[in-house]
């Protein structure tokens, strides 16, 4: 004969099996919609963040970059090359 817990070894785990994680990874857990909600929320804010930080940097840099994006066309010109016909 086999017992409840042979036989739930043999079925592996069910749906309703998953452990909630302890170290708070929500990878390893089932969420309802408003934690997925949540969480879409609390990422989309992060990439905002990061997205204005990177912005303003590089506004901060703006005429270098221009200017070494610029350049190769700069030498072009100053030779009196025709490029196109």
């Amino acid at each position: 004969m086999t017992s409840d817990t042979e036989t739930d070894k043999l079925e592996g785990p069910g749906p309703d099996d998953v452990p909630d994680s302890e170290d708070g990874n929500l990878d390893d857990r089932k969420m309802s919609l408003i934690e997925h909600l949540t969480e879409l929320r609390k990422r989309l804010m992060f990439a905002a963040i990061g997205f204005i930080v990177i912005f303003l940097i590089c506004f901060y840099f703006a005429n270098p970059f221009f200017n070494f994006l610029v350049a190769p066309l700069a030498e072009v010109w100053e030779g009196d090359m025709i490029l196109f016909c």
